[in-house]
């Protein structure tokens, strides 16, 4: 549990705002406290801690809280065991004391292979946190879908906070068949998005099988499956800018057609770093007026686009877990 005030040494509770948060620290005498959803928890009265609710986990890297301090929990896979548990399936959630930008460190990916003609994925490294996976919303994608194969969990989505390889998208200055055609796309979540690709595998080998499976409109009436994505134009700026956009029966941008709340409020959560350093990064939309080239974001954080075997660019997927 993080530093904090003991509730009897606080001024008084007027002064506390609606959506502050307490958290438990429990510790040797415990007596009963009833949660919102009227069960019945054991804690240490004493030894309540007042937390206030940041303002800046969404507009300042880091300023979140680690999840594993949150949860009062000690592994990743515990961490993501009680996420899961608060989605609670189809059934009401509970986000309560979540917040856009809050963390977690520690993720090892060392072992998986690099992505073609790029840089693998490496340990976990406390200087650069290349690995450290930051909430970006919350039921993002809940309801899209068509049919039979619509998103009704709720869900979490998590965004890496930097680059955690280098890669090319294809071996050619190519985008035919745009994201969905991509090698990068079959290293991260295999050829049909079903989390078969050496990225998936690694990454829920590291943190439990809570992958949630996300179907995107990718073309006129195609819905195609993700797992661990590289996000696209729209879910990073919230509009088109050098991708392509609603060409029926073609490539473009892939649904749905809003922002990530992680990326709505500062540039510096959309800058991304490896190992230490600013790296320009891809995004999954194919370029409207090229068909050599994918979208990027450059090192400044300036939209451009580059040739799709361009190997020295950052990848910085998103998932959910439900």
């Amino acid at each position: 549990m993080g530093t904090g005030v003991r509730i009897r040494d606080l001024l008084p509770a007027a002064q506390l705002a609606d959506d502050d948060v307490l958290a438990v620290h429990q510790q040797n005498a415990f007596n009963p406290i009833t949660g919102q959803n009227g069960d019945t928890r054991r804690v240490s009265v004493g030894e309540l801690v007042y937390r206030p609710r940041t303002s800046l986990a969404d507009m300042v890297r880091g300023a979140g809280h680690n999840l594993l301090d949150v949860l009062n929990v000690t592994t990743i896979p515990q961490a993501m065991a009680a996420l899961r548990t608060r989605c609670n399936g189809t059934g009401v959630p509970n986000f309560a004391g979540l917040e856009i930008g809050d963390y977690i460190d520690g993720i090892s990916l060392g072992g998986i292979a690099a992505p073609p003609g790029g840089i693998a994925p490496g340990v976990w490294n406390n200087t650069h946190k290349n690995n450290r996976i930051v909430i970006a919303g919350f039921n993002y994608y809940k309801s899209t879908g068509v049919w039979s194969n619509v998103i009704t969990k709720n869900h979490i989505v998590f965004a890496f906070d930097r680059a955690i390889a280098r890669g090319r998208m294809n071996s050619t200055n190519s985008n035919s068949g745009g994201y969905a055609a991509s090698e990068i796309r079959q290293w991260l979540e295999g050829e049909d998005g079903n989390g078969s690709g050496p990225f998936a595998v690694g990454l829920k080998n590291a943190i439990g099988d809570y992958l949630l499976t996300i179907p995107k409109n990718i073309a006129n009436s195609v819905w195609l499956d993700h797992t661990v994505w590289i996000p696209s134009e729209i879910e990073v700026h919230g509009r088109p800018i050098s991708g392509m956009f609603m060409l029926e029966g073609s490539q473009r941008a892939i649904s749905p057609l809003i922002q990530l709340p992680l990326y709505q409020k500062s540039m510096e959560l959309i800058i991304k770093f490896f190992n230490g350093v600013r790296t320009s990064w891809w995004l999954s939309s194919p370029t409207a007026s090229w068909s050599s080239m994918f979208s990027v974001i450059q090192d400044n954080g300036q939209v451009s686009y580059e040739g799709a075997s361009y190997t020295n660019y950052g990848i910085s997927p998103v998932f959910c877990i439900a």
